[in-house]
């Protein structure tokens, strides 16, 4: 077992001896879509505590159906009426994407091909 592991378990027991093991209440106030990236952790950046904010994270705080239905299903079942898409500077996964994407971006505002011939060979 890694030290790092070990870590987390050791903290995990704490904070559940702590909360003698109850489990807070799951009533948030908002819903955030935001990036994986640990420096970026939702309810510290909001300053909110566990159960205050239903959280969405994927690399690039991307809106894939999982995570959209993920979102309905906090509006829909624990009633929240705000959602937030949170984003922040120097995303690794929005700038790997821009990358990718570079080639493809050029190729749609080519001045010299009509948009409806690109409209057309769209999917």
């Amino acid at each position: 077992m890694s030290d790092v592991w070990t870590e987390l378990l050791g903290a995990h027991e704490t904070a559940r001896r702590a909360d003698r093991g109850l489990v807070p209440q799951h009533k948030p106030n908002a819903a955030v879509l935001s990036c994986s990236d640990a420096r970026v952790p939702p309810s510290v950046v909001f300053g909110q505590v566990h159960g205050d904010l239903f959280v969405v994270r994927n690399a690039g705080n991307n809106a894939t159906p999982a995570a959209v239905a993920s979102l309905d299903f906090a509006v829909g079942e624990l009633d929240v009426d705000l959602i937030i898409v949170m984003g922040h500077t120097e995303c690794g996964a929005v700038a790997a994407l821009y990358d990718l994407a570079t080639d493809s971006l050029s190729e749609l505002h080519d001045p010299n091909v009509p948009q409806t011939e690109i409209a057309q060979e769209a999917p």
